[in-house]
């Protein structure tokens, strides 16, 4: 979207989902990071951003995290498949 790569994006909750592995941490990643959350921010879109070893020890749960943030938007929660 614009200048960035997203990693998932969610048109109708205007929801944009960043699963960040260790290399965020790093360099000029955080800055970059908070750059594009802002971007982001600023047209409009919420910014969740997970590590990737939250989704690595409960992908279900962080999945159901995401379905509830969606829904908390005023969307109505995807369909699970």
């Amino acid at each position: 979207m614009g200048p960035w790569v997203l990693d998932f994006y969610c048109p109708d909750a205007k929801l944009v989902v960043e699963v960040d592995g260790w290399g965020h941490n790093m360099g000029a990643h955080p800055a970059r990071d908070e750059r594009r959350d802002a971007w982001l921010a600023g047209h409009g879109l919420t910014v969740v951003r997970v590590t990737a070893a939250e989704v690595m020890a409960d992908a279900d749960g962080v999945a159901d995290g995401l379905i509830r943030q969606a829904a908390a938007l005023g969307q109505p929660p995807p369909s699970r498949r």
